[in-house]
């Protein structure tokens, strides 16, 4: 749930597929991310759990979104976002 404009309640859903991220490039750019723009206060620096971007225990996953739903609480109204659909061509 975040708060939209005016204090109005928002809610989503995501659906998505995920997969695993095991590349160092891809887990430093994530852990640099991380510390760079967390808003003080919403968030923790990734080093109070894990030692490093190559710390075995820390999972970094990468969602692919294919269809995101914002609903407006007021009303119940939503947005729908689906991602489009690759057409192959033959021939």
């Amino acid at each position: 749930m975040v708060l939209g404009p005016g204090d109005q309640r928002l809610d989503g859903f995501v659906q998505a597929a995920a997969e695993r991220v095991d590349d160092l490039a891809t887990r430093q750019r994530v852990w640099d991310l991380y510390a760079q723009t967390s808003r003080p206060g919403a968030g923790y620096h990734l080093g109070q759990f894990w030692r490093a971007p190559d710390d075995p225990q820390l999972h970094i996953m990468r969602l692919e979104p294919w269809r995101i739903q914002v609903i407006r609480g007021a009303d119940l109204r939503s947005r729908i976002w689906q991602r489009a659909v690759e057409v192959a061509r033959t021939g």
